[in-house]
């Protein structure tokens, strides 16, 4: 939800997940916008804390996908005054499309199949970090 945004990217920047998974394709919902940034606005703020820049786009046939810089700002005055600076995270984020809310499997298993490969590969490129399941 609008309110929950900067809590989903505490959660990815602070737990070190690279790879973040959104089962279903919401579309423009007002209940559950998307989270990140899009195509035409490609940095965004997300409370006082967390800034998210999308590095690369892929639009795959059943799956979208975004590399995203995560930057969070030091808020606590002891590290601002030793200079200590919070080092951006990567993560990347995928999306299943041939999810629709009423169904409850996937119109294509074979996409589902896929994403878990893309998923994968990506691990093992990038350490094995957590990954967010958001449904």
């Amino acid at each position: 939800m609008k309110k929950t945004m900067q809590d989903i990217w505490c959660l990815i920047y602070d737990h070190e997940c690279n790879s973040v998974v959104v089962l279903g394709n919401p579309g423009h919902s007002s209940t559950y916008p998307s989270f990140w940034p899009n195509e035409k606005v490609k940095k965004q703020k997300y409370g006082p804390v967390f800034t998210v820049e999308m590095m690369s786009y892929n639009h795959y046939p059943n799956v979208k996908s975004w590399i995203f810089r995560i930057n969070k700002k030091v808020v606590s005055l002891t590290d601002v005054m030793a200079g200590v600076k919070a080092e951006p995270k990567t993560t990347q984020l995928f999306q299943i499309l041939c999810w629709p809310p009423e169904h409850k499997v996937p119109t294509s298993t074979n996409a589902l199949v896929e994403l878990m490969n893309m998923v994968e590969r990506w691990r093992q490129r990038s350490n094995y970090g957590p990954v967010v399941v958001v449904s």
